[in-house]
């Protein structure tokens, strides 16, 4: 699909923070201009989000008014990053009366990949990227491509590395990538099928979601996949003293 010109991206879905703005050459005789915050972090991702995002605007001389959409990571991530990051672009959106697109972290993680390891990524046309993140008490983050330029071959889920290999086309090359990529070719071999590994120590970069699919978002949520680890007590109530 063919993107606004000039785009304001944020993510803050896993363990760091980036912002990165996408600018337009005037006259399309070159190639759009990109800069780009991104730091490591497990905390403080709103405080962090708010200084990159007028950091990347300043050095691109260009202001806010200007833009003309937004994108923005909206899950699977931490329950909190990934808030912030979906919050941030709904008050954004708002005040510049701007469309957002999202994409899933993991689309965002394929893109990283390809990036970054282009020789070890299957072709398009014939094999699978299947982004894989370990998202603990034994499952993953889970979702698989073609191409990350691409619709995604499923939604994201979360699973485990069993029933990810289950799932997987036994027909064509499959490489696994992220943080639970290990444990997928390890299951596939307990079944007797091959999955290759690529790049596993990734984490989404907002400037990569210049390379993905995007879905202009008309109802912005985030994907979290799992409900939230912390619940409202019940039976914990006092007893209302009668007068």
């Amino acid at each position: 699909m063919t993107l606004p010109r000039n785009i304001l991206a944020i993510d803050t879905t896993f363990a760091a923070c980036s912002a990165a703005l996408r600018v337009a050459s005037e006259g399309g005789c070159h190639a759009a201009q990109t800069i780009e915050r991104f730091e490591a972090m497990t905390t403080g991702h709103a405080e962090r989000l708010v200084a990159m995002i007028a950091d990347v605007l300043q050095e691109a001389e260009f202001e806010f008014d200007a833009l003309d959409a937004l994108a923005v990571t909206v899950g699977p991530g931490t329950f909190t990053g990934t808030r912030i990051g979906v919050a941030a672009a709904r008050a954004l959106a708002l005040a510049g009366t701007l469309p957002v697109y999202g994409s899933t972290s993991l689309a965002v993680m394929a893109a990283i990949a390809h990036r970054t390891a282009p020789d070890a990524m299957p072709d398009p046309k014939h094999g699978v990227i299947a982004v894989c993140v370990d998202a603990r008490r034994g499952q993953l983050y889970v979702q698989c491509f073609s191409d990350p330029a691409l619709p995604a071959i499923r939604a994201a889920i979360l699973t485990s590395a069993d029933d990810v290999v289950a799932q997987l086309p036994s027909e064509c090359p499959i490489v696994a990538v992220g943080s639970g990529a290990e444990s997928v070719r390890d299951a596939a071999a307990r079944h007797g099928l091959t999955v290759m590994v690529g790049p596993v120590n990734l984490l989404p970069n907002a400037s990569a979601l210049f390379d993905v699919h995007l879905e202009e978002a008309t109802q912005l949520r985030p994907l979290y996949l799992r409900p939230p680890d912390a619940k409202a007590q019940t039976g914990k109530s006092v007893r209302r003293r009668e007068q």
